[in-house]
């Protein structure tokens, strides 16, 4: 523990372990004049040397025993130790007490006698219970909305002395992030008046390659008068550039950091609602569960993990049943069943995890097979329902082909949840444009773009002003695609003469369906119709771009830049689209467009440049002409700014294309 705390910064720290389950540990800096008093397991007991404001006094750092025994031992011993000292003292950490109704949330009702020990502490040592204004819960089981528990674990718990030594102490609970707890902070000038901080150069600004010409352009500035004037002048010049270089560079982080903090604590100040969880919309978007569909079913494609483990572990149950034989079959069949047939087979209680899990799939395996009945089976009608495997079992009929697989397995494990076909959706992922517009229609179609209506219905009633035009409570989806006046000027001005206003467009999906299927083309051809779509597409994709960029970075809206980029990226877009129309009315069969494949016969190269501290490296990864990788190469660099850590990335991949005497078309880089 001495290295950890010397890396965090700490002179000095005191630490007690209990082996793999964990420990305690105190760490402090060279300021602090701190004494260990004892430790041991659940507590540690330090005196505080006093300065000329304040005298002594003792800290307690505590973890409470959990079982609620031990605990009674332990608040009685602790209300001996902390009564016999004449100095204040706090008890601060993780007490392991609930106190009353209103420090929990879901599970058991709270008994008295769940924070008896620390009650009977507090009365006997007349103690105070400093509460925190921030956040409530201190702790949660991290479970689902039917199970989820948050209790108020974590507190300081101060004699009444010491709260006349220190008259502007505070409490603040942090957001709970990575843990199960969320740590709390004691600050005994938490009233303390505004002042301004000195200036202070930061660590991160040396990692900028910037700075230094910032630095030599401030103290370059002309400056006349004694010699031990200029320095300070000049030291005073780069202070004001660097501040303003940081603004614009790194951004106000701290900030930001507050911002986020104070927004996290107000979402855990809230008490967790049936109707949040059933709508998807208490902290995300979209339910985790619709992502993990298919596309042509509104989904993204993506497989639930437990799904695939327990398809897995259906690959192994079906070995059991099928006549296949292996070893670990062999083993499985002698522990644990012999006569009977893998089906009508009942495991014992104090069978493995993993038998567990294998047979947790026999009723899968049942519904999805196709069984033989004769060859001296004895067969069990009774009621119309066969029993078991009381035939031969010959096939798998989770596929045509009689063979089990993953992919099959999986699709009727979920064949219930696949049973919706979003129509509009699988036409998206259908159309010849770029990967990036098809994920933006999907967006826009399941209506989880960040628009002021959809973060409102989580964190509040106000819905914002429009971005493009600037009216008040309109950052809504039927304003973005139909209302705004912006939106309007760049489909009248576009090839169509398009007045989207005339559609009566209310709601996203509406406005993917119409550049799906524009019935007032319905008479032209397929070309058309695919052109119309994808400058639709292009159109929204680049009016949210800027809607993001005015409303996070302030930046200002020029239509005519606007209908430019438009125009240019449609100009971009058409050849492909076009190619791939032409080849597909010249021949029968589906084409799929290969978007950013080089041409014949040439390979792409894709190279980067990456550096920590003094050290870098180049890697160089090559594409053949079918899209896979042909080779991937790096090696160390030693460089003096990023742009020749990129120029070298480039270098080295031209060398390793000579060396291995392959054509490469281009090359690209992220600078």
């Amino acid at each position: 523990m001495e290295g950890i705390w010397f890396r965090l910064g700490f002179l000095n720290g005191a630490a007690v372990s209990s082996g793999a389950s964990g420990g305690l540990a105190l760490f402090w800096r060279r300021s602090w004049d701190i004494h260990v008093i004892e430790s041991d397991f659940n507590k540690i007991l330090v005196r505080f040397g006093g300065n000329g404001n304040t005298g002594d006094w003792v800290g307690c750092f505590t973890y409470a025993p959990p079982r609620r025994d031990a605990r009674m031992v332990f608040w009685r011993d602790l209300c001996a130790t902390m009564g016999s000292f004449t100095d204040p003292w706090i008890v601060m950490g993780d007490l392991n007490s609930v106190l009353s109704p209103d420090d929990k949330s879901g599970g058991r009702p709270v008994s008295r006698s769940e924070g008896q020990g620390l009650r009977e502490f507090m009365f006997n040592l007349g103690a105070v219970d400093l509460e925190s204004g921030s956040v409530l819960f201190t702790w949660t089981n991290g479970k689902d909305l039917d199970r989820l528990i948050r209790e108020r674990l974590d507190r300081v718990v101060v004699s009444s002395s010491w709260l006349f030594l220190f008259k502007k102490v505070g409490v603040r609970n942090l957001p709970i992030h990575f843990s199960d707890h969320g740590a709390i902070t004691l600050d005994t000038h938490m009233e303390r008046e505004n002042v301004v901080t000195p200036f202070r150069y930061l660590d991160a600004w040396s990692r900028d390659p910037d700075r230094r010409r910032v630095i030599e352009e401030a103290w370059r500035e002309a400056i006349g008068g004694f010699h031990s004037f200029i320095p300070c002048q000049k030291l005073s010049f780069t202070a004001k550039a660097l501040k303003v270089w940081n603004a614009n560079v790194f951004g106000h982080c701290q900030t930001k950091i507050k911002a986020l903090e104070k927004l996290l604590c107000e979402v855990q100040k809230r008490p967790p609602s049936n109707e949040n969880a059933k709508d998807g919309r208490y902290l995300s978007l979209k339910a985790w569960d619709s992502l993990c569909k298919p596309k042509s079913c509104g989904g993204l494609g993506f497989r639930r993990a437990e799904d695939i483990n327990f398809c897995l572990l259906a690959k192994f149950g079906w070995t059991l049943a099928s006549k296949q034989t292996c070893l670990w079959k062999s083993i499985l069949l002698d522990r644990y069943y012999h006569e009977t047939a893998f089906g009508d087979s009942v495991l014992p209680s104090n069978a493995s995890p993993v038998a567990k899990s294998i047979w947790a799939t026999k009723d899968f395996i049942v519904k999805n097979s196709v069984w033989l009945i004769g060859r001296e089976a004895k067969v069990k009608i009774g009621n119309h329902q066969w029993s078991g495997f009381d035939g031969d079992l010959i096939d798998s009929g989770f596929n045509p082909s009689g063979r089990f697989s993953l992919k099959s397995a999986y699709w009727a494990l979920n064949n219930s949840r696949f049973e919706y076909k979003d129509d509009v959706c699988k036409r998206i992922w259908k159309t010849r444009i770029h990967e990036r517009l098809k994920l933006f229609l999907w967006r826009l179609a399941q209506d989880v773009l960040p628009f002021g209506s959809k973060l409102a219905s989580i964190f509040g009633p106000n819905i914002g002003r429009c971005m493009l035009c600037g009216l008040g409570e309109m950052d809504v989806v039927s304003h973005f695609v139909s209302g705004c006046d912006v939106t309007r000027s760049l489909w009248f001005s576009s090839l169509w003469g398009l007045r989207i206003q005339r559609f009566n467009l209310v709601g996203s999906r509406e406005v993917v369906s119409l550049l799906l299927e524009p019935r007032f083309l319905n008479d032209c051809g397929g070309k058309i119709l695919n052109e119309f779509f994808l400058y639709g597409a292009i159109l929204y994709h680049k009016l949210w771009n800027v809607r993001n960029d005015i409303f996070h970075n302030k930046g200002v809206l020029s239509l005519a830049e606007v209908r430019k980029a438009i125009d240019l990226s449609f100009a971009e877009h058409k050849p492909l689209l076009n190619v791939g129309w032409d080849i597909e009315s010249n021949q029968r069969g589906i084409c799929a467009v290969r978007w950013g494949l080089p041409r014949p016969a040439r390979m792409r190269c894709y190279v980067d440049f990456a550096s920590a501290r003094d050290d870098g490296a180049v890697a160089a990864v090559s594409y053949d002409v079918a899209g896979d990788i042909f080779v991937a190469v790096a090696s160390k660099v030693r460089v003096h700014s990023v742009l020749q850590g990129e120029l070298e990335a480039v270098r080295f991949g031209l060398n390793m294309a000579a060396l291995l005497e392959v054509d490469v078309g281009t090359f690209f880089s992220d600078n």
